[in-house]
């Protein structure tokens, strides 16, 4: 009886308790086709378009001349985390997103004063609440596009640190 082991190294030897790679990556797909999933059982298709149409018109009109600013920034973006699901998202991309954020926030800030501005040359005496709160909403949209892109730049960056010391280990 030749009871030997392998000649495999023991570095390409993978636990038996390690997950598959398909099992790995089950959060990240799983969860998503679960829930886009379950809104397409639930929402009636005519509802969904009505309120991506009334999003997108308020969105619009709510941001004024700084639109062209957020489109940019939104599609960058999405730019970013296809590739980032692809994992080709390189080191000047999360820069470019760093620029982004900054972008996105001070488009906010710049359709604020716009509005303000806007609002001080018009010839009514007294200004409504909801006026002015009303312009308010150029900063409410950049500072929503700017948490959307510091998240997607945080997770570009953790999953580039986890690559690096896995690509560490294994050397």
């Amino acid at each position: 009886m030749n009871d030997t082991l392998s000649e495999q190294p023991l570095d390409e030897l993978e636990p038996l308790c390690a997950p598959s790679r398909w099992r790995r990556q089950w959060p990240t797909f799983g969860y998503a086709f679960t829930i886009t999933l379950a809104a397409a059982l639930l929402i009636p298709f005519p509802e969904i378009g009505s309120w991506i149409t009334n999003a997108f018109a308020e969105i619009c009109s709510g941001s004024g001349g700084v639109f062209p600013a957020f489109v940019i920034v939104f599609g960058y973006t999405a730019y970013c985390c296809v590739l980032l699901a692809k994992r080709k998202l390189t080191p000047l991309h999360h820069d470019r997103l760093q620029l982004a954020e900054h972008f996105a926030y001070s488009a906010g800030l710049l359709g604020i004063i716009i509005r303000l501005v806007s609002l001080s040359h018009s010839t009514t005496e007294n200004f409504d609440p909801k006026t002015l709160l009303g312009a308010l909403t150029p900063f409410k949209i950049g500072f929503s596009l700017w948490v959307l892109v510091v998240a997607v730049r945080w997770l570009a960056e953790h999953i580039a640190t986890i690559d690096s010391n896995r690509n560490n280990d294994e050397n």
